[in-house]
């Protein structure tokens, strides 16, 4: 039979402890140095440029990750995660920023400021503008080239005509003369107004060209029938002048006969 032990006092009774389970211990944000963050902003902004400012990808907060690492090597390397978690820290720090300035009509004394105004707004420094006294030379020489170009085409077209038509010479006035230099400072967009106008010319010339050899091809042909017409003329009186010599000089014996 078997035999059913009591226990001989209440703290010989064995409990069951359960263990309760713990919530899990929140790690706590990375330390991001001020050398550390600007090699970020400077990342970001090549990546986001160089994607024209579209949205970033996991390969592509990955690449950003790599230059942060590569631009701070004595600093432990973030994750693309932490990279893009700070990152919009910070664009959500300059926003308010932006706000709060614009409210207290005063500069932000945020240290990273400028470096995140520079990536929104893209106001990198600018190359400088080149100088007037280059503009006017460069325009001049512009210039210049094109009238000489231009001159160049009509004179060859010219030669061509003359020795196509001798004794002919047609003259375009003003076509071939030198385009005075006006002053860029005056005259808006001079250069391109300039060589708009020689065109113009050109062609207003080339029409007048075709024009008078058109003339003077109708007028040539005009006076080639018309010596045509003498010739022919001549030649008919030629011919009755031979027969009536002929008539005569046969009538002359019949009548000496006589």
């Amino acid at each position: 039979m078997a035999t059913i032990i009591s226990p001989s006092s209440p703290d010989d009774i064995p409990t069951a402890t359960l263990a309760l389970p713990s919530a899990p211990r929140r790690l706590p944000p990375p330390c991001w140095t001020p050398e550390e963050t600007v090699a970020l902003i400077d990342a970001y902004k090549d990546k986001w440029y160089s994607l024209r400012r579209g949205s970033l990808r996991g390969n592509h907060w990955q690449e950003v990750a790599d230059d942060v690492a590569s631009r701070c090597p004595a600093h432990p390397a973030k994750t693309s995660v932490q990279c893009r978690h700070k990152m919009e820290k910070l664009r959500k720090r300059y926003r308010a920023d932006i706000q709060r300035s614009a409210a207290r009509r005063s500069a932000s004394s945020w240290a990273h400021f400028q470096q995140m105004h520079s990536m929104e707004k893209g106001t990198d420094n600018p190359t400088p503008p080149p100088s007037s006294s280059s503009e006017e030379e460069e325009e001049h020489n512009t210039k210049s080239n094109s009238v000489k170009r231009i001159n160049d085409l009509y004179n060859r077209h010219t030669n061509q005509n003359s020795a196509s038509t001798p004794g002919v010479r047609i003259k375009m006035p003003g076509a071939a003369a030198k385009v005075p230099n006006p002053n860029p400072r005056m005259i808006p967009n001079s250069s391109s107004k300039s060589v708009v106008e020689a065109i113009q010319a050109l062609g207003e010339g080339f029409m007048r060209m075709e024009n008078m050899k058109m003339e003077m091809a109708q007028q040539i042909e005009e006076m080639r029938m018309e010596m045509e017409l003498k010739r022919t003329q001549m030649i008919l009186d030629s011919q009755r002048r031979i027969v009536d010599a002929f008539a005569r000089a046969i009538k002359k014996p019949k009548n000496h006969h006589l």
